[in-house]
């Protein structure tokens, strides 16, 4: 028989041996941005299901039936706006949680406000102005500011703060909004070892058909795995433990 009553101290029973009662109470007050609710979603699931509760989920785009082979929707939100099928998704877990949701894609003129209401910065918005932006406005704010990619079957996450470098020294003075300038460009920021044979062999490939096709190849693999790269990201950080800082990164394959 389903419980009426919703309890959060049974949501997070099993957390215990890995997460106590200390970082338990920060994750419960944590705010997090999810600018993006397409990877966003997968991000925010594995988040609520630890036990987060604060969320500002923002996407203009709906839902379409190709987001099935990787985020959180199902059939029955194609058409429906990603943040607000995002929310929904989330308080059928957790039907506490708080969720202030914009459905329209950020513009620049959003940035400045919405910082101001979180302590953490999911940034999966499309490359342009506003993905450089976020993580700018974000480190002038003293937020830590999350760019996960979901790539093959694997996860990569570069993660900034006030003492890294600035995107723009990373990436260039010019915003990319380009898909295959923005992974070339950070290609030359991963040792050539650190990426499995599976993708280097066929790069070239994989570039020209993205720019005939108009979209990325991604499986739900790779995007569970960075999803659970972020939040492990964020809960260490949470608990004073040291990760890699732009522009260091974080990449794994499972293949």
């Amino acid at each position: 028989m389903i419980k009426e009553n919703f309890s959060y101290a049974e949501l997070v029973d099993r957390n215990w041996g890995y997460i106590n009662n200390s970082l338990q109470k920060k994750i419960k007050k944590t705010r997090i941005l999810f600018a993006g609710c397409g990877l966003g979603s997968v991000i925010a699931e594995i988040a609520t299901r630890l036990g987060f509760l604060n969320f500002i989920l923002a996407d203009g785009d709906e839902v379409e039936l190709s987001n099935l082979n990787r985020q959180i929707f199902n059939k029955s939100q194609i058409g429906a706006n990603k943040a607000m099928a995002t929310a929904s998704c989330l308080k059928k877990i957790n039907p506490k949680i708080n969720a202030t949701v914009l459905n329209r894609n950020i513009e620049n003129k959003d940035i400045q406000s919405i910082i101001k209401k979180c302590d953490f910065i999911i940034n999966t918005v499309d490359f342009g102005e506003v993905y450089f932006n976020l993580v700018k406005v974000g480190q002038e704010n003293k937020k830590f500011i999350l760019l996960p990619l979901n790539i093959g079957f694997g996860g990569f996450l570069m993660i900034f703060n006030k003492d890294t470098k600035s995107i723009n020294e990373i990436f260039g003075n010019t915003a990319i909004n380009d898909d295959v300038i923005f992974y070339k460009t950070l290609l030359k920021t991963i040792k050539v070892n650190d990426l499995p044979v599976y993708i280097s062999k066929n790069l070239n490939n994989i570039f020209s058909s993205i720019k005939k096709r108009g979209n990325n190849p991604q499986i739900v693999i790779g995007a569970d795995l960075v999803g659970a790269l972020t939040i492990t990201s964020v809960v260490k950080i949470l608990a004073g433990q040291k990760i890699p800082m732009a522009p260091q990164y974080i990449h794994k394959d499972v293949f």
